[in-house]
């Protein structure tokens, strides 16, 4: 197997590992490759890996040693000791040991490999509900074919559990989570190896705050209170109106303004 392979199979390793460093989860039929911590030089060493510690899957000692059950569902390569195990069954759930036995023996690596069924997590329908002012949202977030569903109070950034609320489980491993991501209010229904979505747009959801009527009416006062005053020289002119009065010997203007 070539070194390209051999970096996929580890990517795929550290996607399934759980929080935990020793605890693989793995899809029923899948492969998954069990590494190390720490290669070991197997000069006059006798290398093992078990099978919840007493079956032995591979033995090297000068040669590969492989149990006849495990033959064509493994690879074991040398070079770091890493382990393939392919197509697993749910009864291939166990604890994996890599051994080392020279005076005595000494465990090297332990894994717990759960590998989880085919069946993929039911999928979700999310209902969202907005109250008249804002974005004030109730979320419900159901289970297809279930009676579980869970809820939410959410706004236009974050979500959170409605008091009372008991854990997020929808089943063995499976969780249901609501979250706010890129616009979108997002029910989250997944468990370590499969996951299902529903999704609603927030703009679609949130009603825009209306404008209030004092403040309409605020803004009419407003204008119809504002002074219109002369702009131009011109038009301060234009309106002056003069009184005309009649004198001896020529005529008065009385400028009224």
């Amino acid at each position: 197997m070539t070194h390209y392979h051999l970096l996929k199979l580890s990517l795929k390793l550290t996607f399934t590992r759980s929080m935990t460093d020793d605890s693989v989860f793995v899809k029923q039929g899948e492969n998954v490759l069990l590494s190390v911590k720490e290669p070991v030089t197997l000069n006059d060493k006798d290398f093992y890996w078990k099978f919840n510690k007493t079956n032995n899957i591979v033995k090297y000692s000068d040669k590969l040693s492989v149990r006849p059950k495990y033959q064509g569902r493994v690879e074991f390569f040398v070079q770091n000791q890493s382990l393939l195990l392919k197509n697993l069954q749910q009864n291939d759930t166990g604890e994996y040991t890599a051994v080392v036995s020279e005076d005595e023996d000494r465990t090297v690596t332990t894994h717990r490999v759960i590998v989880q069924g085919r069946s993929p997590v039911s999928a979700v329908t999310l209902t969202v509900t907005s109250s008249s002012s804002g974005c004030n949202l109730t979320v419900t977030c159901t289970v297809v074919d279930s009676h579980i569903k869970k809820h939410f109070r959410c706004d236009n950034q974050t979500c959170s559990p409605e008091p009372g609320e008991g854990p997020q489980v929808s089943g063995s491993s499976a969780s249901i989570n609501v979250y706010v991501q890129e616009g979108f209010i997002i029910c989250n229904h997944s468990n370590h190896v499969s996951w299902e979505q529903d999704r609603k747009e927030i703009k679609e959801v949130c009603e825009p705050q209306p404008v209030g009527l004092h403040c309409i009416l605020v803004l009419i006062v407003f204008r119809s209170n504002r002074c219109k005053c002369p702009t131009s020289k011109k038009e301060e002119m234009e309106n002056t109106v003069y009184a005309v009065s009649q004198v001896r010997g020529g005529t008065v203007n009385t400028l009224v303004k």
